[in-house]
This record gives structure tokens, C-alpha cells and sequence, in this order.
């Protein structure tokens, strides 16, 4: 199965990637912004630039089942991004729409969007499966 994981070279991204990798059967399609390295041979690293809404993954879609799809921009923890919230709106909101459409129009079967935004809530943790 052939899988295209956005933010490869963020926390989460590297995650499913080494998971993914390690598994027999995948081959992994990883995209980020600037050229990474790859330690795996079953890991083929692709640069697409800036996640937004003109941003082309044609390429990066090429035969791909599955999308994983982890790039994302935060302005939580004094990021560059401050206050510029159209800046995130179209990196993060039309920059997701257009990979969804594309990847749609290429026939991927799966999109799996994965964030961790707000993962310890407004008023921090610890959560457990409890928690409302």
C-alpha cells in the first residue's frame, strides 16, 4: 500500500512514518517543506514547499492509496505566526481543502487528518478516556 504523510518531518509525521516504514507491504511517500534525509529505504522524501492553497501534490499523489496528512501551523507556544490569523486560516484551512480535492481527484481511497491542536484542551491535562 502506498502512503503519502504530510509534515514527515514533525513530531507526529515522523511517528507514522517510522511506524509505517517498519511495517512490510507500505511504502511510505513523506512531504515536507525543505529537503530531509531519509534513514529507511521504504521511505521515498518528497519536498512540496509551503502547505496552502495553491500548493501542487500531484506528483506526491501519484498512486497513492492513503493520505496521512500531520503539516499543520500552530501560532500556540510564541510561533512566528502571532497574530496573523489569515496566515493560519490559508495554511492550515485552504491549505488542508486543496490536498483533500486533489487527493480526492486522484483516487486516494483514505484522507486521515491528524492534528494535535488543542490535544491537552483549554485548561491543560492531565485527560484521561474519562474526560468529557
Amino acid at each position: 500500500m502506498k502512503v503519502l504523510v504530510t509534515g514527515a518531518s514533525g513530531f507526529v509525521g515522523s511517528a507514522v512514518i517510522n511506524e509505517l516504514a517498519a511495517r512490510p507491504g507500505f511504502q511510505v511517500v513523506a512531504t515536507s517543506r525543505r529537503p530531509v534525509q531519509s534513514f529507511s529505504p521504504n521511505v521515498h522524501w518528497m519536498v512540496v514547499g509551503e502547505l496552502g492553497p495553491g500548493t501542487s501534490w500531484r506528483e506526491a499523489l501519484r498512486g497513492v492509496q492513503v493520505v496521512v496528512h500531520c503539516a499543520g501551523a500552530s501560532a500556540a507556544h510564541g510561533s512566528s505566526f502571532g497574530d496573523e490569523s489569515g496566515l493560519l486560516s490559508s495554511i492550515n484551512a485552504e491549505g488542508t481543502e486543496n490536498l483533500a480535492w486533489q487527493a480526492a481527484t486522484a483516487g486516494v481511497a483514505r484522507f486521515l487528518y491528524i492534528s494535535t491542536l488543542k490535544v491537552h484542551g483549554e485548561t491543560g491535562g492531565p485527560f484521561t478516556e474519562n474526560c468529557p
